[in-house]
């Protein structure tokens, strides 16, 4: 019989409970993580753009399930909880050089977070 499909036989199986499992827990700790990372940056290096920051997020291997841009909902969180607070707007590398590129600061309150 001819195989029209570029699918092997016997892989479509789905994943194992042990890399679930590991996947879940993985997406469970990143907010935390994200979170603190941000703050100690802030504090060590000043008021970053976003970009930046998600940036210096993925070399320290703090990576969001989903993808880059599931990193904003960080930097609104920590804005909600007065952690951080907008300093000004910046030209975005990753947005052919329009403006848009928020700069954030921590406040009082994060840092004593």
């Amino acid at each position: 019989m001819l195989q029209t499909s570029m699918a092997l036989p016997g892989f479509d199986l789905p994943p194992s409970p042990a890399i679930t499992a590991i996947s879940e827990a993985l997406k469970a700790e990143f907010p935390t993580k994200a979170k603190r990372f941000v703050l100690t940056h802030l504090r060590r290096h000043g008021p970053t753009s976003g970009e930046d920051l998600t940036d210096a997020m993925k070399s320290a291997g703090i990576n969001c399930p989903e993808g880059d841009k599931g990193y904003g909902w960080i930097y609104r969180a920590l804005h909600r909880d007065d952690l951080t607070e907008d300093y000004g707007v910046a030209y975005r590398r990753k947005g052919n050089g329009t403006k848009g590129a928020t700069i954030w600061r921590i406040t009082a309150k994060g840092l004593k977070a």
